[in-house]
């Protein structure tokens, strides 16, 4: 069995999958098996975008050839056509940046075999920049499906850019776990004021049209089940749980694999989610700071800004602007904190996403 979770219910030589935006490292390569690459650009277009990136020029080859472009306002099931059925697809930190997750697993299951296979690497709010965001409530995912969203409402903009502790995307998650530090009331630094900068985004969004790329939905494995739940007892997701692993010690994500089944099936549906409850049980959790805990509990200092914040700009709203072609600065290492470490695949997928996030925004805007 492989050691990727992503991966662990998948037979590669015999399976036909796709992988939603893998850059330059996919986690199923062609040499492994009947792999369809899936992004918002082509390979050529993500070359263009990155050639000025001092990270990823010497990586511009390894970017994989995309097979299908999903651009804005089309779906999945759009750009792959009459290419269907695949037995599975796999998306790593996608979920949490989709406006209407239900219309987009519904879009998925088009483009699947009955009992494909929805491989998810979802980032868990409690370890990563979330951290001091409110979890995606159920009625969130209804108004978000109901009203049929195919890009951030105002409210998720709003949500994202006002309550994310750091717009670079760093946290110590190894400290969050070890409960030796404390992001409560710890807002985004680079701006004087986050909430006006949160609605000059909106109001940027507005005027511009600008597709802006959040974290729409916030999640914890617990809240991503009862969701699922939701989706089944609303018949409005045939899925069952095949597998599921909460978010290990240390790390900042969790997995989960949905099977596609036949509406009949749903009580087995719900008894699989059931089930994956059960494990949280016996999962990891974060230590509490005590009053006398082993070591200080840092609180992560607010840096002073020296200059007046920057206006929106269209490769980061409400930060600064970044070098040509270089990725978001990830700031200084905090006092008393510890990097996390993880292995390097994992740390080269969360570095080129988090580069893609700014990056391809502003080559979008050009095509």
């Amino acid at each position: 069995m492989t050691a990727d979770p992503a991966l662990c219910l998948l037979d590669l030589p015999r399976m036909r999958g796709l992988e939603i935006g893998p850059l330059a490292r996919p986690r199923v390569k062609k040499a492994d098996g009947q792999i369809s690459y899936v992004d918002h650009c082509s390979t050529e277009e993500l070359r263009r975008a990155y050639s000025a990136n001092s990270l990823m020029r010497p990586h511009l080859d390894e970017i994989v050839e995309v097979d299908y472009v999903i651009k804005d306002g089309s779906t999945l099931s759009e750009a792959i056509g009459t290419d269907g059925p695949f037995d599975y697809l796999i998306a790593s930190h996608v979920l949490e940046h989709l406006a209407n997750p239900i219309g987009w697993l519904q879009d998925v299951a088009k483009v699947l075999t009955a009992g494909g296979l929805v491989s998810l690497v979802i980032p868990d709010k409690r370890y990563c920049f979330d951290v001091n965001r409110a979890e995606t409530r159920p009625q969130d995912w209804v108004d978000w499906y109901l009203r049929d969203l195919r890009a951030p409402s105002y409210g998720q903009l709003f949500d994202f850019f006002a309550h994310v502790t750091t717009i670079d995307g760093m946290v110590d998650t190894a400290a969050l776990w070890a409960g030796t530090i404390d992001y409560d009331g710890v807002r985004r630094p680079d701006v004087p004021d986050a909430d006006i900068a949160a609605y000059a985004s909106c109001l940027h969004y507005r005027e511009t049209g600008a597709y802006m790329d959040v974290h729409a939905g916030v999640y914890t494995p617990g809240s991503l089940l009862a969701l699922i739940e939701l989706g089944i007892k609303l018949e409005l997701l045939d899925l069952e749980v095949a597998f599921f692993a909460p978010t290990r010690r240390d790390s900042l994500e969790f997995h989960i694999t949905l099977r596609g089944c036949a509406p009949s099936a749903r009580p087995e549906a719900l008894a699989s989610v059931a089930a994956a409850r059960g494990q949280l049980a016996t999962a990891d959790v974060p230590a509490v700071p005590s009053a006398t805990p082993p070591g200080p509990v840092v609180t992560p200092p607010t840096p002073e800004l020296t200059e007046p914040a920057p206006d929106v700009t269209e490769e980061a709203p409400g930060s600064a602007e970044p070098e040509a072609g270089a990725p978001p600065s990830l700031g200084p290492r905090q006092p008393g904190a510890s990097m996390l470490e993880v292995s390097a695949k994992e740390r080269a997928l969360i570095s080129f996403k988090r580069s893609a996030m700014w990056q391809l925004r502003g080559l979008l805007r050009k095509l």
